[in-house]
């Protein structure tokens, strides 16, 4: 008898419709929706941050993730707003915070150095190293900010401090204005070569910038720091500024963000780092940022995968919604199909099994029977004895044995049939 599916295929194919239907459901109700917004703490606006988080927003909604950036004194502020929970991500740098201070913060990677300038009123005594600012008015960032952190503890180790130095907390445009009219002495700032505000300070003909001769002790003091040197017309060859080698200090500005932050959202990250930040710099070379280098959290393992490896293979051609939904999908398919494929490979073995089973229990029938035919204690007639006959047939029909065993039922029939002809050929003789 010849048939499109077998009953065991069939069988085998349910089991396999059933298991994929239950994965997908698993991944309907565990995913609801897929993340499509972040909070971002990026300082104040016309900072470095906060121009990096715009860049990063334009970025996002290609992907459709809205991207919302949330004010903040500075990146020791933004580094508050996480921990409280009140932002997903944060724009920060080194020297801020320890991974014992910030147990549920990961860093997505470092992303560029932010060098520590400092720009003294002309008119004033050359400064070559921090300690000769005592006596001077000295302007550092707004308090929360990490210019003002930093410079506080440089300060400390150069033996800085307000009860030899007038030590004064103001925003980076009011200090540039006072600097320019000669109302404060010098200024601290943080921020790269390539912003407009820094760059004004080298063009300036009232303020002159300050070479850090001790930059090398500061480094080994503090581990977080690098010594950045500019070469002769490093920020502007048409002025030739700075007209000598200017060396300084920079930790590394990093993306940190909250441990529990959706993988799927730490990688679309990554991928905007990778695509905002490889390009060389007046400080830095090409593709040597974003790295995994010099951060004070901890990394994030799916920062540290992506650092090894790259992008998921997924995200490297499909949007970002589609290839999460995918990605999710198979984190809850590839469970089912490592329980599911043995359950699935040896259904037919099972199956063949049970059938054959029933099929052995009419042959025990069947020899039940000879074994009474041949002693016939019990002295049965030939009725009784086709009759015991016809209840295993009627059992084999009952059982439904599937056409793929169509051969091993025909020969079943024709050793009941033998039995049969056994049985009239002893009763009769």
């Amino acid at each position: 008898m010849k048939t499109s599916l077998s009953s065991k295929s069939k069988y085998v194919w349910y089991l396999t419709i059933g298991l994929l239907v239950a994965a997908i459901l698993i991944t309907y109700f565990t995913i609801s929706n897929l993340p499509d917004s972040l909070k971002i703490a990026a300082g104040q606006p016309g900072s470095y941050f906060y121009e990096t988080a715009e860049i990063y927003k334009k970025d996002l909604a290609k992907q459709g993730v809205d991207l919302e950036i949330i004010e903040s004194k500075g990146a020791a502020d933004s580094l508050t707003l996480l921990r409280d929970g009140k932002v997903d991500i944060a724009l920060a740098h080194g020297g801020l915070t320890t991974r014992q201070e910030s147990p549920n913060l990961v860093s997505l990677g470092s992303i560029s150095y932010e060098p520590l300038w400092v720009f003294q009123r002309k008119g004033t005594k050359p400064v070559h190293d921090l300690s000769q600012l005592k006596g001077m008015k000295v302007a550092t960032g707004v308090e929360g900010t990490g210019v003002e952190v930093i410079a506080k503890r440089l300060f400390t180790a150069e033996g800085v401090n307000e009860q030899n130095t007038t030590i004064l907390h103001m925003s980076m445009k009011e200090a540039a204005e006072r600097l320019a009219k000669g109302d404060i002495d010098a200024a601290v700032f943080m921020d790269p070569p390539e912003n407009d505000k820094i760059r004004a300070f080298f063009s300036s003909s009232a303020v002159n910038e300050a070479s850090l001769e001790d930059s090398e002790a500061l480094r080994r003091r503090f581990r977080y720091l690098h010594v950045i040197k500019i070469p002769p017309s490093g920020i502007d060859l048409e002025l030739e500024q700075p007209h000598a080698e200017l060396s300084t200090i920079a930790p590394t500005a990093y993306l940190a963000a909250n441990k529990s932050l959706d993988p799927a959202l730490q990688y679309l990250l990554l991928s905007v780092l990778d695509e905002v930040h490889h390009n060389p710099t007046l400080i830095s070379n090409e593709d040597e940022f974003p790295s995994d280098k010099d951060i004070d959290l901890t990394l994030s393992p799916d920062a540290e995968l992506y650092y090894k490896k790259g992008k998921p293979f997924l995200q490297q051609y499909l949007p970002f919604q589609m290839a999460s939904l995918l990605e999710r999908l198979i984190k809850v398919l590839l469970p089912f199909l490592i329980l599911g494929y043995p359950i699935i490979a040896y259904t037919p073995t099972v199956y063949n099994w049970y059938i054959r089973e029933k099929l052995s229990k009419r042959y025990d029938s069947l020899i039940e029977i000879e074994e009474q035919l041949a002693n016939n204690r019990s002295n049965k007639s030939i009725e009784e004895f086709e009759a015991m006959l016809a209840d295993v047939e009627k059992k084999l029909n009952d059982e439904k044995i599937p056409s793929s065993f169509t051969n091993e039922v025909f020969i079943l029939r024709e050793h009941i049939e033998l039995v049969q002809r056994k049985i009239q050929r002893i009763m009769r003789a």
